[in-house]
C-alpha cells in the first residue's frame, strides 16, 4: 500500500481544524491546519513505501568521500557555539554521508552519527572513522548517553510523526542542552508567490513541485516550526534564514550571503536552535 489513511488532526498542534489546501503534479494532496497554518500531505506515504523510497534514494544519492570542513556548518556551528561555549558531545541525527560530523569533529566536538541506512553507514564510518548507529532509531540502545547538542538538518521535513520524534530527541539531551533543527521554509518569498499563483490557476506548470512530495511530507514556516519546538519542551533562542554559501565562493558573496542579502526576505531554509527547558 503505499499511502496511510487520511490523517484528521494536525500532526504538530494536534487539531481537527485541517482541511484540503492544495495538491500538486503528483496529484498528493497538501493539507493546512487552521489553528496553526501548518501544511503538510495528507494522505502520508505508508511505512513500506517510504523504506523502499529510501533504499534506492541512499544508494544513488550518496557520494561519500572526505571533504573539507563545510563552509555553511562551520558558520551554524560558531553561531551554536555563542551559546554552548563548552563544546561537549554532539549527535548528527541523520547524519547522511557525514559532512556535518566532520566539520563539527574538526571544531573541536565529540560526534556521534545516526542514520536509517546502514549500508551507507558503514562506508561513512570507515571514511571518517566515526561512530555511527543505524537501523530503527526506537530499537537502538544509547547506554544512558546523553547529548549536550543534537543536529537535525533536513530530517524534520521527511518524518511522520515530528511531535514523537522531537520529544524522543529531547530525552537525550543532558540539562539544558540544545537541538539545532534545519528545514525549507515554506513561507519563504520564492515558496509563497508559487503557491498563491497556482492556486489561483495563474501558473500551470510543475504544479506543487516546491513542496518536494517524492520525499518531504511535513512544510514547516517559522511559526509552525517554534510551536513544535515549544509544544515538545523547548525554548528557541535563535533563528535565520539557511545559510548557503559553499566552499568555494568568494570571501565577498560570503560576506554578503551572511550580513546583506540572507536578512533581505525568507529564502527557501530555515533554521533554529533551540534549548531543552526543565
Amino acid at each position: 500500500m503505499k499511502y496511510d489513511p487520511v490523517l484528521e488532526n494536525c500532526p504538530i498542534c494536534g487539531s481537527a481544524q485541517t482541511r484540503f489546501y492544495h495538491s500538486d503534479l503528483r496529484q498528493n494532496r497538501i493539507s493546512i491546519c487552521e489553528a496553526c497554518r501548518f501544511q503538510f500531505m495528507n494522505p502520508q506515504y505508508s511505512d513500506q513505501y517510504l523504506t523502499e523510497f529510501y533504499a534506492g534514494y541512499y544508494s544513488h544519492h550518496s557520494q561519500i568521500e572526505r571533504e573539507p570542513t563545510s563552509h555553511a556548518h562551520d558558520f551554524y556551528l560558531k553561531k551554536i557555539e555563542t551559546f554552548l561555549p563548552q563544546k561537549g558531545k554532539l549527535l548528527d541525527y541523520g547524519c547522511g554521508v557525514g559532512r556535518v560530523m566532520n566539520t563539527a569533529r574538526q571544531r573541536g566536538w565529540t560526534v556521534v552519527g545516526y542514520d536509517v541506512d546502514c549500508e551507507t553507514t558503514k562506508k561513512v564510518e570507515k571514511v571518517y572513522d566515526v561512530e555511527i548507529k543505524c537501523g530503527s532509531f526506537e530499537d537502538l540502545d544509547w547506554e544512558g548517553r546523553r547529548f549536550d547538542l543534537i543536529y537535525l538538518y533536513h530530517v524534520l521535513e521527511h518524518v511522520k510523526d515530528p511531535v514523537h520524534t522531537i520529544k524522543t530527541l529531547r530525552g537525550l539531551l543532558n540539562e539544558k542542552g540544545h537541538l539545532f533543527v534545519g528545514v525549507p521554509n515554506m513561507r519563504s518569498l520564492s515558496s509563497t508567490a508559487k503557491t498563491y499563483l497556482e492556486r489561483k490557476r495563474i501558473r500551470r506548470r510543475r504544479i506543487g513541485a516546491h513542496y518536494a512530495t517524492d520525499h518531504h511530507l511535513l512544510y514547516f514556516s517559522k511559526p509552525s516550526l517554534s510551536i513544535l519546538l515549544e509544544k515538545c519542551g523547548f525554548s528557541v533562542v535563535y533563528t535565520r534564514n539557511g545559510y548557503k554559501a559553499k566552499n568555494e565562493d568568494p570571501n565577498l558573496k560570503k560576506i554578503a550571503m551572511r550580513y546583506v542579502t540572507d536578512h533581505l526576505y525568507p529564502n527557501s531554509q530555515m533554521v533554529m536552535l533551540a534549548r531543552r527547558d526543565d
